[in-house]
C-alpha cells in the first residue's frame, strides 16, 4: 500500500469528514465543476531518512491538502475536522495498515477565490501542509 492510498482510506473513514464533504475527497485533482465542498490532496515530496551506513527505515512524505467550500464557515469546519483527524496521529493508517509513526498538520492558509464565471458565488479555500513519517523497508546489500 502506498502512503497516498493510506491517506485516502484514513480521510474517507472519518465520520465527521463524511458528514461535511460526503465522498468528495480526491487525490491529485477534483473533477472539473465538481460540487462544493470537497478536499484535494497530493504528495508533494518524499524524503528517506538515513544513518551514516544505511537507511533508517523511516521516510517522510509531505502532502498538500486543499479544502474548497462555498462559505467561510464550511471551510473552517472542514479544516478543523482535518486537524482532528490527522494532527498527532500515529498508528495503522488505511485498510492495509500502513505504519505511520507521526503526522503533523500545519495551516491552513485561508483564501477567497472570486467567481470566474460571472456568478456571485466564489470559493473559499484552505491550504494545509501535512508531514507523515512512516516505516519503510531498508534494502540490504551483499
Amino acid at each position: 500500500m502506498s502512503v497516498d492510498s493510506a491517506m485516502y482510506d484514513h480521510l474517507t473513514a472519518d465520520a465527521t469528514l463524511a458528514t461535511l464533504v460526503g465522498a468528495r475527497i480526491y487525490p491529485d485533482a477534483a473533477p472539473q465543476g465538481g460540487a462544493l465542498p470537497f478536499i484535494v490532496y497530493f504528495a508533494a515530496s518524499t524524503e528517506h531518512d538515513r544513518h551514516l551506513a544505511a537507511g533508517s527505515g523511516l521516510a517522510s512524505v509531505s502532502f498538500q491538502i486543499d479544502v474548497y467550500a462555498a462559505t467561510s464557515l464550511s471551510r473552517r469546519s472542514i479544516s478543523d475536522a482535518l486537524f482532528d483527524r490527522l494532527h498527532g496521529y500515529a498508528g495503522a493508517m488505511g485498510t492495509e495498515l500502513f505504519d505511520v509513526r507521526s503526522c503533523t498538520l500545519e495551516g491552513p492558509t485561508h483564501t477567497y477565490e472570486p467567481p470566474s464565471d460571472g456568478s456571485e458565488q466564489g470559493t473559499y479555500r484552505g491550504r494545509h501542509a501535512a508531514a507523515i513519517w512512516h516505516a519503510e523497508s531498508v534494502p540490504t546489500f551483499a
